[in-house]
Protein backbone atom coordinates (compact mmCIF):
# COMPACT_ATOMS: atom_id res chain seq x y z
CA UNK A 1 0.00 0.00 0.00
CA UNK A 2 1.57 3.65 -0.96
CA UNK A 3 1.18 6.27 0.81
CA UNK A 4 -1.34 8.20 -1.43
CA UNK A 5 -3.87 5.25 -1.10
CA UNK A 6 -3.12 5.43 3.15
CA UNK A 7 -3.99 9.11 2.92
CA UNK A 8 -6.99 8.27 0.80
CA UNK A 9 -8.32 5.85 3.27
CA UNK A 10 -7.72 8.07 6.24
CA UNK A 11 -9.71 10.74 4.86
CA UNK A 12 -12.73 8.85 4.03
CA UNK A 13 -12.93 7.63 7.91
CA UNK A 14 -12.57 10.67 9.45
CA UNK A 15 -15.24 11.07 12.19
CA UNK A 16 -16.22 7.40 11.91
CA UNK A 17 -16.33 5.48 15.19
CA UNK A 18 -14.23 2.69 14.97
CA UNK A 19 -12.75 3.23 11.54
CA UNK A 20 -8.80 2.80 11.10
CA UNK A 21 -6.75 5.40 12.17
CA UNK A 22 -3.21 6.88 10.73
CA UNK A 23 -0.99 7.39 13.33
CA UNK A 24 2.31 9.85 13.41
CA UNK A 25 5.63 8.30 14.72
CA UNK A 26 9.06 10.57 15.14
CA UNK A 27 12.04 8.87 14.49
CA UNK A 28 15.36 10.05 15.24
CA UNK A 29 18.89 8.87 13.95
CA UNK A 30 22.40 9.59 13.77
CA UNK A 31 23.65 11.38 10.99
CA UNK A 32 24.94 8.40 9.23
CA UNK A 33 23.91 7.43 5.55
CA UNK A 34 22.35 10.04 4.11
CA UNK A 35 20.35 10.75 7.14
CA UNK A 36 18.41 13.67 6.77
CA UNK A 37 17.77 14.20 10.51
CA UNK A 38 14.13 13.45 12.04
CA UNK A 39 11.91 11.79 10.37
CA UNK A 40 7.92 12.01 10.54
CA UNK A 41 6.69 8.55 9.35
CA UNK A 42 3.23 7.78 9.09
CA UNK A 43 1.72 4.39 10.38
CA UNK A 44 -1.71 2.44 9.59
CA UNK A 45 -3.11 1.31 12.73
CA UNK A 46 -4.77 -1.73 11.16
CA UNK A 47 -2.23 -2.78 8.57
CA UNK A 48 1.42 -1.96 9.90
CA UNK A 49 1.80 -0.30 6.51
CA UNK A 50 4.64 2.62 6.88
CA UNK A 51 5.92 5.53 4.70
CA UNK A 52 7.85 8.40 5.66
CA UNK A 53 5.63 11.89 5.42
CA UNK A 54 8.47 14.34 5.90
CA UNK A 55 11.80 14.78 7.49
CA UNK A 56 13.58 17.83 9.11
CA UNK A 57 17.46 18.69 9.27
CA UNK A 58 18.62 17.79 12.43
CA UNK A 59 22.12 16.72 13.46
CA UNK A 60 22.60 12.97 15.16
CA UNK A 61 19.14 13.01 16.90
CA UNK A 62 19.19 9.81 18.19
CA UNK A 63 16.91 10.02 21.31
CA UNK A 64 13.66 12.15 21.42
CA UNK A 65 10.89 12.79 23.74
CA UNK A 66 7.46 14.85 24.02
CA UNK A 67 6.42 17.38 26.67
CA UNK A 68 3.09 15.98 28.17
CA UNK A 69 0.59 18.14 26.16
CA UNK A 70 2.41 16.39 23.05
CA UNK A 71 2.87 20.08 21.85
CA UNK A 72 6.70 20.42 21.64
CA UNK A 73 9.49 17.47 20.94
CA UNK A 74 13.02 17.60 22.12
CA UNK A 75 15.74 15.92 20.88
CA UNK A 76 19.66 15.12 21.59
CA UNK A 77 22.43 15.96 19.45
CA UNK A 78 24.58 13.17 20.20
CA UNK A 79 28.10 14.71 19.21
CA UNK A 80 31.36 15.74 20.52
CA UNK A 81 31.61 19.36 19.64
CA UNK A 82 28.86 21.85 19.65
CA UNK A 83 29.34 24.76 17.84
CA UNK A 84 32.76 24.59 19.33
CA UNK A 85 31.62 24.00 22.52
CA UNK A 86 32.96 20.61 23.78
CA UNK A 87 30.37 18.29 24.08
CA UNK A 88 26.64 17.66 22.20
CA UNK A 89 23.65 19.54 22.88
CA UNK A 90 20.15 19.04 23.13
CA UNK A 91 17.11 20.70 20.54
CA UNK A 92 13.30 21.83 21.14
CA UNK A 93 10.88 21.51 18.41
CA UNK A 94 7.17 23.11 18.11
CA UNK A 95 4.79 20.83 16.72
CA UNK A 96 2.01 21.85 14.75
CA UNK A 97 -0.69 21.08 12.30
CA UNK A 98 -0.45 17.36 10.62
CA UNK A 99 2.91 17.16 13.10
CA UNK A 100 4.94 19.25 11.53
CA UNK A 101 7.93 20.42 13.13
CA UNK A 102 9.29 23.63 13.94
CA UNK A 103 13.06 24.27 15.13
CA UNK A 104 12.63 26.65 18.44
CA UNK A 105 15.99 26.70 19.82
CA UNK A 106 19.13 24.15 20.99
CA UNK A 107 21.47 24.60 23.90
CA UNK A 108 25.11 23.05 24.34
CA UNK A 109 25.09 19.69 27.58
CA UNK A 110 28.84 20.70 28.01
CA UNK A 111 29.37 16.96 27.56
CA UNK A 112 29.86 14.38 24.88
CA UNK A 113 27.53 12.10 23.50
CA UNK A 114 24.33 13.22 25.26
CA UNK A 115 22.20 10.13 24.50
CA UNK A 116 19.27 10.54 26.51
CA UNK A 117 16.43 13.40 27.26
CA UNK A 118 13.51 13.13 29.63
CA UNK A 119 11.04 16.39 29.92
CA UNK A 120 8.98 16.56 33.15
CA UNK A 121 7.34 18.95 34.77
CA UNK A 122 8.83 22.37 33.29
CA UNK A 123 12.26 20.75 33.19
CA UNK A 124 14.40 18.82 30.69
CA UNK A 125 17.00 16.43 31.59
CA UNK A 126 19.85 15.48 29.06
CA UNK A 127 21.82 12.65 30.26
CA UNK A 128 25.77 12.83 28.98
CA UNK A 129 27.01 9.17 27.81
CA UNK A 130 30.65 10.59 27.28
CA UNK A 131 30.93 11.96 30.50
CA UNK A 132 28.55 10.43 33.52
CA UNK A 133 27.05 13.94 33.74
CA UNK A 134 23.38 14.90 34.10
CA UNK A 135 22.16 18.59 33.03
CA UNK A 136 19.47 20.23 33.95
CA UNK A 137 17.39 23.03 32.22
CA UNK A 138 14.45 25.04 32.81
CA UNK A 139 11.87 24.69 29.52
CA UNK A 140 10.06 28.26 28.45
CA UNK A 141 6.23 28.57 28.28
CA UNK A 142 7.03 28.90 24.76
CA UNK A 143 8.19 25.01 24.56
CA UNK A 144 12.06 26.39 24.16
CA UNK A 145 15.02 24.80 26.21
CA UNK A 146 16.46 27.42 28.76
CA UNK A 147 20.15 27.94 29.25
CA UNK A 148 20.91 24.99 32.18
CA UNK A 149 20.28 25.57 35.77
CA UNK A 150 22.48 22.43 37.21
CA UNK A 151 25.29 19.83 35.75
CA UNK A 152 25.45 16.97 37.88
CA UNK A 153 28.40 14.88 37.55
CA UNK A 154 29.32 11.08 38.70
CA UNK A 155 32.63 10.97 39.77
CA UNK A 156 35.27 8.27 38.30
CA UNK A 157 36.56 5.20 40.78
CA UNK A 158 39.89 4.09 40.74
CA UNK A 159 38.81 1.31 37.45
CA UNK A 160 35.54 2.57 36.48
CA UNK A 161 34.53 5.52 34.28
CA UNK A 162 30.87 7.07 34.52
CA UNK A 163 28.43 6.84 31.55
CA UNK A 164 24.93 8.21 32.85
CA UNK A 165 22.65 6.75 30.35
CA UNK A 166 19.17 7.76 31.41
CA UNK A 167 16.88 10.31 33.82
CA UNK A 168 13.56 9.66 34.89
CA UNK A 169 11.26 11.13 37.03
CA UNK A 170 10.09 9.14 39.87
CA UNK A 171 6.21 8.65 39.64
CA UNK A 172 5.25 10.05 42.86
CA UNK A 173 7.71 13.09 41.47
CA UNK A 174 9.84 13.24 44.47
CA UNK A 175 13.42 12.28 42.84
CA UNK A 176 15.08 11.95 39.43
CA UNK A 177 16.50 8.60 38.80
CA UNK A 178 19.62 8.37 36.82
CA UNK A 179 21.30 5.08 35.79
CA UNK A 180 24.38 5.22 35.65
CA UNK A 181 26.03 1.95 33.14
CA UNK A 182 29.95 2.87 33.52
CA UNK A 183 29.69 2.49 37.58
CA UNK A 184 27.09 0.42 38.06
CA UNK A 185 25.05 2.91 39.77
CA UNK A 186 21.40 3.96 40.29
CA UNK A 187 21.65 7.51 42.24
CA UNK A 188 17.93 9.52 43.17
CA UNK A 189 18.30 13.08 43.23
CA UNK A 190 15.94 15.13 44.98
CA UNK A 191 13.29 16.95 42.18
CA UNK A 192 11.53 19.46 44.08
CA UNK A 193 11.91 22.08 46.50
CA UNK A 194 14.71 23.64 48.09
CA UNK A 195 16.77 20.47 47.70
CA UNK A 196 16.35 20.11 44.35
CA UNK A 197 19.22 18.07 42.37
CA UNK A 198 20.87 16.98 45.86
CA UNK A 199 21.80 13.51 46.17
CA UNK A 200 19.15 11.74 48.23
CA UNK A 201 20.01 8.05 47.88
CA UNK A 202 22.10 5.77 45.90
CA UNK A 203 22.67 2.41 45.66
CA UNK A 204 25.00 -0.52 43.25
CA UNK A 205 24.02 -3.03 40.75
CA UNK A 206 25.80 -5.97 40.34
CA UNK A 207 29.54 -5.31 38.92
CA UNK A 208 29.72 -5.17 35.40
CA UNK A 209 25.99 -4.89 34.84
CA UNK A 210 25.48 -1.80 33.15
CA UNK A 211 21.73 -0.52 34.42
CA UNK A 212 20.57 1.41 31.06
CA UNK A 213 17.14 2.09 31.38
CA UNK A 214 14.63 2.24 33.92
CA UNK A 215 10.33 2.07 34.21
CA UNK A 216 8.56 1.82 36.52
CA UNK A 217 4.76 -0.01 37.14
CA UNK A 218 1.56 2.19 37.49
CA UNK A 219 1.38 2.37 40.74
CA UNK A 220 4.68 3.15 41.44
CA UNK A 221 5.49 0.33 43.54
CA UNK A 222 8.19 -1.31 41.04
CA UNK A 223 11.02 -0.72 39.16
CA UNK A 224 12.38 -2.32 36.23
CA UNK A 225 15.70 -1.85 34.96
CA UNK A 226 17.77 -3.20 32.37
CA UNK A 227 20.94 -3.63 32.53
CA UNK A 228 22.87 -3.11 28.88
CA UNK A 229 26.23 -5.36 29.76
CA UNK A 230 25.02 -8.61 31.48
CA UNK A 231 21.63 -8.64 29.49
CA UNK A 232 19.65 -9.07 32.30
CA UNK A 233 16.22 -7.15 33.68
CA UNK A 234 16.36 -6.47 37.45
CA UNK A 235 12.81 -5.88 39.38
CA UNK A 236 13.09 -3.92 42.73
CA UNK A 237 10.26 -2.51 45.44
CA UNK A 238 10.27 0.74 44.95
CA UNK A 239 10.30 2.28 48.31
CA UNK A 240 8.81 5.90 48.27
CA UNK A 241 10.19 6.97 52.10
CA UNK A 242 13.91 5.49 50.77
CA UNK A 243 14.18 5.18 47.05
CA UNK A 244 17.72 4.75 47.13
CA UNK A 245 17.04 1.84 49.62
CA UNK A 246 14.99 -0.57 46.71
CA UNK A 247 14.72 -3.99 47.49
CA UNK A 248 15.79 -6.43 44.14
CA UNK A 249 12.90 -9.05 44.03
CA UNK A 250 13.89 -10.78 40.70
CA UNK A 251 16.66 -10.97 38.03
CA UNK A 252 15.84 -12.15 34.67
CA UNK A 253 18.13 -12.75 31.64
CA UNK A 254 16.94 -11.38 28.20
CA UNK A 255 18.68 -14.17 26.06
CA UNK A 256 18.18 -17.53 25.46
CA UNK A 257 20.10 -19.83 28.27
CA UNK A 258 22.17 -21.62 25.74
CA UNK A 259 23.59 -18.17 24.09
CA UNK A 260 27.01 -17.27 24.72
CA UNK A 261 28.07 -14.59 22.12
CA UNK A 262 28.24 -10.73 22.65
CA UNK A 263 25.38 -8.99 22.88
CA UNK A 264 24.06 -5.83 24.81
CA UNK A 265 20.90 -4.77 25.78
CA UNK A 266 19.10 -1.69 24.57
CA UNK A 267 15.46 -0.39 24.75
CA UNK A 268 12.38 -1.23 27.79
CA UNK A 269 8.78 -0.88 27.09
CA UNK A 270 5.77 -2.21 28.46
CA UNK A 271 3.05 -2.96 26.73
CA UNK A 272 -0.10 -0.31 27.09
CA UNK A 273 -2.24 -2.53 28.97
CA UNK A 274 0.65 -3.48 31.34
CA UNK A 275 0.38 -7.07 30.67
CA UNK A 276 3.91 -7.49 29.13
CA UNK A 277 7.28 -6.11 29.11
CA UNK A 278 9.67 -5.96 25.90
CA UNK A 279 13.46 -5.62 25.55
CA UNK A 280 15.81 -5.32 22.55
CA UNK A 281 19.05 -7.30 22.16
CA UNK A 282 21.56 -5.46 20.54
CA UNK A 283 24.53 -8.79 18.99
CA UNK A 284 22.02 -11.25 19.48
CA UNK A 285 19.76 -9.16 17.83
CA UNK A 286 16.33 -9.90 19.35
CA UNK A 287 13.66 -9.23 21.05
CA UNK A 288 13.03 -10.60 24.58
CA UNK A 289 9.53 -10.76 25.47
CA UNK A 290 8.13 -11.57 28.99
CA UNK A 291 4.73 -12.10 30.51
CA UNK A 292 4.14 -9.65 33.66
CA UNK A 293 2.53 -11.34 37.18
CA UNK A 294 -0.25 -9.37 37.88
CA UNK A 295 -0.26 -10.25 41.84
CA UNK A 296 3.29 -9.73 42.35
CA UNK A 297 4.93 -7.88 39.01
CA UNK A 298 7.84 -10.51 38.51
CA UNK A 299 8.72 -11.84 35.03
CA UNK A 300 8.37 -14.58 33.37
CA UNK A 301 10.20 -14.42 29.91
CA UNK A 302 7.97 -16.23 26.81
CA UNK A 303 10.06 -15.80 24.07
CA UNK A 304 12.96 -14.20 22.00
CA UNK A 305 12.18 -13.24 18.69
CA UNK A 306 15.31 -13.09 16.33
CA UNK A 307 14.85 -9.85 14.32
CA UNK A 308 16.57 -10.11 10.22
CA UNK A 309 18.91 -7.91 10.79
CA UNK A 310 21.43 -6.17 12.93
CA UNK A 311 21.30 -3.64 16.03
CA UNK A 312 17.72 -2.86 17.66
CA UNK A 313 18.50 0.35 19.29
CA UNK A 314 14.95 1.67 20.00
CA UNK A 315 11.61 -0.16 19.79
CA UNK A 316 8.25 1.06 20.19
CA UNK A 317 4.19 -0.32 20.19
CA UNK A 318 1.79 1.75 18.26
CA UNK A 319 -0.42 3.43 20.86
CA UNK A 320 -3.43 0.41 20.82
CA UNK A 321 -0.67 -1.93 21.33
CA UNK A 322 -1.38 -4.29 18.01
CA UNK A 323 2.35 -3.49 16.61
CA UNK A 324 5.57 -3.47 17.72
CA UNK A 325 8.24 -1.47 15.24
CA UNK A 326 11.53 -2.06 15.94
CA UNK A 327 14.22 0.24 14.34
CA UNK A 328 17.53 -1.67 13.21
CA UNK A 329 20.31 0.79 13.56
CA UNK A 330 22.98 -1.05 11.13
CA UNK A 331 20.53 -1.68 8.80
CA UNK A 332 18.96 1.77 7.70
CA UNK A 333 15.25 0.38 8.37
CA UNK A 334 11.86 -0.06 10.72
CA UNK A 335 10.20 -3.17 11.06
CA UNK A 336 6.92 -4.41 12.14
CA UNK A 337 5.82 -7.07 14.16
CA UNK A 338 2.25 -8.10 15.49
CA UNK A 339 2.01 -9.26 18.99
CA UNK A 340 0.39 -12.31 20.10
CA UNK A 341 -0.37 -12.03 23.89
CA UNK A 342 -1.55 -14.82 24.29
CA UNK A 343 1.30 -17.04 23.22
CA UNK A 344 3.75 -13.93 24.69
CA UNK A 345 5.37 -13.55 21.47
CA UNK A 346 5.51 -11.31 18.31
CA UNK A 347 5.13 -12.63 14.14
CA UNK A 348 6.55 -10.40 11.49
CA UNK A 349 4.02 -8.75 9.49
CA UNK A 350 5.95 -7.96 6.25
CA UNK A 351 5.45 -4.50 6.50
CA UNK A 352 8.83 -2.21 6.68
CA UNK A 353 10.06 1.63 6.19
CA UNK A 354 13.73 2.64 5.06
CA UNK A 355 15.25 5.04 7.38
CA UNK A 356 19.07 6.00 7.96
CA UNK A 357 20.59 4.64 10.90
CA UNK A 358 16.79 4.33 13.34
CA UNK A 359 17.82 5.09 16.93
CA UNK A 360 14.65 6.67 18.40
CA UNK A 361 10.74 5.56 17.59
CA UNK A 362 7.97 7.83 19.26
CA UNK A 363 4.33 7.84 18.59
CA UNK A 364 2.74 11.61 18.50
CA UNK A 365 -0.67 11.56 20.29
CA UNK A 366 -2.34 8.43 20.73
CA UNK A 367 -4.65 8.17 17.88
CA UNK A 368 -4.57 11.18 16.64
CA UNK A 369 -6.50 11.48 13.13
CA UNK A 370 -4.43 13.40 10.58
CA UNK A 371 -4.96 14.04 7.42
CA UNK A 372 -1.86 15.03 5.31
CA UNK A 373 -2.53 16.89 2.80
CA UNK A 374 -0.50 16.93 -0.27
CA UNK A 375 -1.05 20.77 -1.38
CA UNK A 376 1.02 21.67 2.03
Amino acid sequence: MCLEDIRGKTQRIIGIKGGDYLLTAFVGTNSLRGSKGIYTVAVDEKTADMEIVSSLAAENSAYLCLDENHEHLYATIESDSYHGINGGGVAAYQIGEGGKLSFLNEQPTYGKLPCYVDVEDGYLYAANYGEGTLVCYPVGSDGSVMPYERKISHLPSASKIPHIHCSEITPDGEYICVLDCGIDAVAFYHAKGERRYELAHAFGTKEGSGPRHVRFSDDGNLAYIICETNSFINVYKYRKTAPGKMIQVQEIKTLPDDYTGWSVTSALRFSRDRSMLFASNRGHNSISCFRVDSHNGTLLRTSVVSLPGSFPRDFNLTPDGRFLLVGLQHDDRILAYEIDYQNGTLYPTGKECNVPSPCCIIFWRDYEKVNYDESK
